[in-house]
């Protein structure tokens, strides 16, 4: 399980919550996130829902860290590459 920053509807508040670590498919990378930071489209999101398309949602979209596990087909990248 993962820690995630969570919107659970329209005007609800940030809350702390718990995900599953999701396993990469083809053409995707899991990054291990090790910074995580909010922008202003993520008020825009909290306050108006702005591009989603269910909730709850998780915020937070900028991000760096390194990456975990490479998916099949994945050039570019490597396990240990920070992003």
């Amino acid at each position: 399980m993962q820690k995630a920053l969570q919107l659970a509807s329209i005007g609800a508040p940030y809350t702390l919550g718990s995900r599953p670590i999701p396993k990469p498919t083809k053409d995707q990378i899991l990054v291990k996130i090790l910074a995580a930071a909010l922008n202003p489209i993520d008020a825009y999101v909290q306050a108006r829902g702005f591009m989603v398309s269910e909730w709850p949602i998780v915020c937070g979209w900028d991000a760096a860290g390194v990456v975990e596990e490479v998916g099949e087909g994945v050039v570019g990248f490597a396990k240990g590459d920070r992003v």
